[in-house]
């Protein structure tokens, strides 16, 4: 790049010398820098704009002693001096400089070109100038239409090459914007995806089971077990217990379902806990969950419940909160046992898995008509209340 504040000149410049290749760009043509403008400052075709008073030119050509530019300067500019603006225009900058020069037409004033020539060729734009032009003849300056480049360590290209550059910075370009915006459009599709995993996505910390939807048979005092029937119908007797009292406690089988054993002839039990697990033969298959306080008043307030399989598969589910089993509200570190039910039906070897609860939460939670200022959790609690399990003990001796 070409800094003028870095110039040293000589107030007495030592006359430009240029090689015999340059000379070719110096003008024939008879006219009024013939005098001045030899063969040792030949006019070069170096692309600049002259500005005269509010007068603009396209500069031609320039030597150190004048040059040529377009246009018509008028009766009121030629053949006197005049304060003129040389602005060479390069690729992101430009340099200026101004001289004092005289305008002098070629020929008829309508050809449109006129010269120039400096009133002082060794005044303080000489060394710019001169630097300028010995950078152009050097060939560390070229021509490109009307904008100078550096081109320093530039080999000449081909004819072909030059007319395919184009099309290669054009893909190039296209490519590189296709790039950045792959890249941009990968990580906002990474941020939304955290973003969403964390803020709008929950996984209850306990695993639920798969399994056959049923009741269970709880003990109903504290005990011993002393017989189970396992085939027992209807009505008949399916477990009895010598309580802690004294007393034998016969439970009756409430329908003809499947019976699965919880605990066995002879264990000690505690005041209702699950001796017998009933599954009638026309049962579905529901996920057995102990959800958290909080997952479950989200759950309650509309957010999605999703099941996730250990093979990656997601199955909506819905809490089942009209199914009349009672739900431990004040269990252990705010734990509560209940039961969901899968959107979609559940193949019979899914039964037995363990599943993990995912909870999709809502920014704006439902609301239904009615909703007054009691919470869901409190709703819920009323529904159980309201459904006392009947029950299922008979006393005998």
């Amino acid at each position: 790049m070409f800094h003028s504040a870095r110039i040293d000149y000589d107030p007495q410049p030592e006359p430009l010398t240029l090689p015999t290749s340059a000379r070719v760009h110096a003008t024939d043509q008879p006219g009024p820098l013939n005098d001045t403008a030899s063969n040792d400052h030949p006019l070069l075709s170096v692309p600049y704009e002259l500005i005269v008073g509010d007068r603009h030119f396209e500069g031609a050509r320039i030597s150190l002693l004048g040059g040529l530019a377009l246009g018509t300067p008028g009766a009121e500019l030629t053949n006197r001096p005049n304060v003129a603006l040389f602005r060479f225009v390069f690729r992101g900058f430009s340099v200026s400089f101004t001289a004092e020069v005289i305008l002098k037409p070629l020929g008829r004033p309508e050809s449109g070109e006129f010269a120039f020539s400096f009133v002082e060729p060794a005044d303080d734009h000489l060394p710019q100038l001169r630097y300028l032009l010995n950078a152009y003849v050097a060939g560390d300056v070229v021509s490109l239409g009307d904008v100078l480049t550096n081109g320093a360590g530039r080999e000449p290209s081909r004819g072909g090459d030059a007319a395919a550059q184009p099309h290669r910075f054009s893909a190039g370009s296209a490519l590189r914007g296709l790039l950045v915006v792959g890249s941009s459009l990968a990580l906002l599709a990474l941020a939304a995806n955290t973003a969403q995993t964390r803020l709008l996505t929950s996984v209850e910390l306990r695993p639920a089971l798969v399994a056959q939807d049923g009741i269970e048979l709880r003990a109903p005092a504290s005990g011993q077990i002393d017989f189970i029937n396992r085939d027992a119908r209807d009505g008949e007797v399916a477990f009895t217990l010598l309580s802690t009292t004294g007393a034998v406690l016969s439970i009756r089988m409430p329908c003809a379902c499947t019976v699965n054993t919880l605990a066995s002839e002879g264990a000690t039990v505690l005041a209702g806990e699950p001796v017998l697990a009933l599954h009638p033969a026309e049962a579905e298959t529901v996920v057995r969950a102990v959800m958290s306080f909080e997952g479950l008043q989200a759950a309650l307030s509309g957010d999605d419940i999703e099941l996730v399989f250990p093979d990656g598969r997601a199955v909506p589910a819905t809490l089942d909160t009209a199914s009349g089993k009672p739900i431990d509200l004040a269990g252990e570190q705010g734990a509560t046992e209940v039961v969901l039910r899968p959107a979609e039906p559940l193949d019979a070897a899914d039964q037995g898995q363990l599943v993990n609860v995912r909870l999709h939460h809502r920014v704006f939670p439902k609301r239904t008509p009615g909703d007054g200022a009691a919470s869901p959790l409190s709703a819920l609690f009323a529904n159980q209340m309201s459904h006392p399990a009947p029950p299922a003990a008979e006393t005998g001796s």
